[in-house]
This record gives structure tokens, sequence and C-alpha cells, in this order.
């Protein structure tokens, strides 16, 4: 049995870049400094409809990790890459029938394989040092302030658009947090900012819902209306939808640390064999309408719901403004005629409506 905090630091970062985890950093536990900022962007309902995010749990977590586990000792923040958009290409333009999907999502849900492997991680290093260690690990299961304590481990910086930004790997990455009632080592936290004067990310916008503190109007944000929000999206936000079914990708893309990023480690079940932020409404149609949860059973995109989705998907075949768009719009209320769906495709399949389309604010 080994008690040398030191040593099971090591064993736990070497373990951690075996499992593809590309960075991983260690923080004490400590009140956190963001909650003042946080307290006004819930106070200002820029969290929209995520009432989850206000709940008392929630903000005591939020000044203090350790509310969630007494125990805490030592902080592990783990950093996994999803595929960076600007390193795959589709080889055709999006079809009038197809919609784009934020590049998160195309492999295995992280929440599934990030679990796996902080399991793994854990057991393999406790079995190795005999160390008798109590634990608990989150992937957007618990209301950790997983940026900030990633900048406390070391990992990278908060950006401009709110996503926590790194040198190596851009901000292409999933975090995970893991608390363990053993000491160990912090790192040193990152004090620098990268950003400097690029505002490419909140120029790019296609909402303009990134706010000059480094947060987010969710209100706006295209990635929570068509993932997070029930019911109608506001038909001013149609247009800029574009060809979007699920999540954003735009303040990514533009971003130039992800245009120069590495692309190893990584856990392969995050990267989908074939490489495509395409999905062919017309031919997934049938299992989306018979088997939504089955067919996205191991997918982040069951995230939106089944009548969620669709709305997306009624979306994007209007702004296609084809015929064959307009023919799988019928298909869908018809063949799943749920009285949101009806209502949707009734204000999306007027004529005037879409030649006099609301601007943005």
């Amino acid at each position: 049995m080994s008690s040398n905090p030191e040593i099971f630091k090591k064993l736990i970062k070497a373990e951690a870049k075996n499992l593809g985890f590309c960075l991983i950093g260690i923080s004490a536990p400590q009140e956190l400094n963001h909650y003042s900022k946080y307290q006004n962007w819930i106070q200002t309902g820029k969290n929209a409809g995520m009432t989850y995010l206000a709940s008392k749990t929630a903000l005591e977590a939020k000044i203090f990790p350790p509310a969630l586990f007494p125990d805490c000792k030592s902080i592990i923040s783990l950093a996994a890459q999803f595929p960076n958009p600007n390193q795959y290409q589709n080889a055709t333009g999006t079809q009038p029938t197809s919609g784009i999907l934020a590049s998160y999502a195309l492999g295995t849900d992280y929440h599934e394989i990030l679990m796996q492997q902080m399991t793994l991680l854990m057991t393999s290093v406790i079995d190795r040092t005999g160390n008798e260690v109590k634990w608990m690990s989150a992937v957007d299961t618990l209301p950790m302030a997983e940026r900030e304590l990633a900048v406390q481990a070391g990992l990278g910086w908060i950006g401009k658009n709110g996503m926590l930004n790194t040198l190596e790997y851009g901000s292409t990455v999933f975090l995970s947090e893991i608390m363990l009632d053993l000491a160990l080592p912090p790192d040193e936290p990152q004090s620098k900012d990268f950003c400097g004067e690029c505002n490419l990310c909140v120029d790019a916008c296609p909402t303009h819902c990134i706010l000059p503190d480094r947060t987010l109007d969710a209100n706006r944000c295209l990635s929570y209306l068509t993932i997070e929000h029930r019911g109608e999206i506001p038909s001013a936000f149609h247009e800029v939808l574009g060809e979007r079914i699920f999540g954003c990708d735009t303040c990514i893309v533009v971003c130039p640390w992800n245009q120069k990023s590495k692309s190893e480690p990584r856990i392969q079940a995050l990267f989908p064999e074939s490489l495509t932020n395409q999905l062919d409404i017309k031919t997934s149609l049938p299992e989306i309408i018979e088997h939504f949860h089955r067919y996205f059973q191991h997918s982040a995109i069951r995230r939106a719901g089944k009548v969620g989705f669709l709305r997306n998907c009624l979306i994007r075949l209007a702004n296609a403004q084809t015929a064959n768009a307009d023919q799988l719009m019928d298909e869908i209320v018809s063949r799943f005629p749920h009285p949101d769906i009806i209502k949707y495709y009734a204000v999306l399949s007027n004529k005037d409506s879409r030649d006099n389309k609301k601007e943005l604010e």
C-alpha cells in the first residue's frame, strides 16, 4: 500500500492519459471566485428555462464544491477531446433534407463514456496503490463549477464565449471531475488569459448571445434553444438557425486556438468511424418517429427529446424552401400528429410568415 500523495497523483495522471483523457489537473477544495457573476446570471434570467441551475443545491455547490461531497479533500479536473469541426470536412454540402449536428454530439454520449473512464481510472489507481479512497465523479450530472475548477487545476482559461479554452486542445473538450477524500498536491492555477484582443467568437455569434462578462444569454443561444428549450422557438430565430438541428459550433469554428489544436490523446468512443455532422432527416425519420430514444440511446441528441428534435427538423426544412423539404415537413406531421408538432408545422408552413421573417433584436 502506498500512502504517498505524490505517487498517487503521478499514477492518476499517467493512467488518465492512458485512458485517453488529454488534460488532467488537481485543485484543493475552496470557495470559488465566480459566484457573484453566477448569481447575477441567474437573477437576470440569463439561465432561461434551466431553472434547476437556481436550486438551493446548485447555488451552494457553485460557492463551495464540497457541499456535494463533505469528505472532499481534492478535486481532479479532467478534459477529453470531442471532434474538432475544423479538423473534418464533409464531402458534399448539406442536402435540403439533411441537418447539421453540433460536433460534440457526433460520438457516443459523453456522459456514458466519461463516467466509465473515470470509474476505470479510480479503480485502477486504487488497486495499484492499495489506498482506501472515497470518491464521487460528475459529468454534467452535478452542479459543479467545472470551468472554474478546471482553471484552478491549471487546465486552461475561460474564453470570451464562456467555454474553457486550452493551449493544446482549444475549447473542443468535455470536462469532468472527481472529488476524493485524499489530499493530493494541487497544480498551479492558470492565471493568464490567452484570448487577448481577439473577439472573433463574439462577433461571429449569429444571435449575439455572448456577453461582455464571458457568460451567455441562454435565451438567445442556438445550442440552448435546440437542446434544452422546451416549447416553440421564437420565430425571430428561425432563419438564423439555418441548417442546424442540434446545437451550434459557430464560436468554436472561428476560435484560433481550435484551428491549431492537437488531436491526441483522445477517447476513441467519442469519435465515430464515419465523421460527419450531417443527419439525413428523410432516411432517419422512421426511426426518429417510432423509436426515438432507442435510436439515440447512446447519443447526446436524445437530450432534445422527440418533440424538440422534430421541431428543430421542421425549422430546418422550412428554411430549405424546396419542394422535397416541404413534402418531408408534411410527412413528419402526418406520421407524428403531436399537438405541438401540428402547431409548429402550422406556423412554419405559412408562406406569408416565411416571407416576413422577424429580425433579431
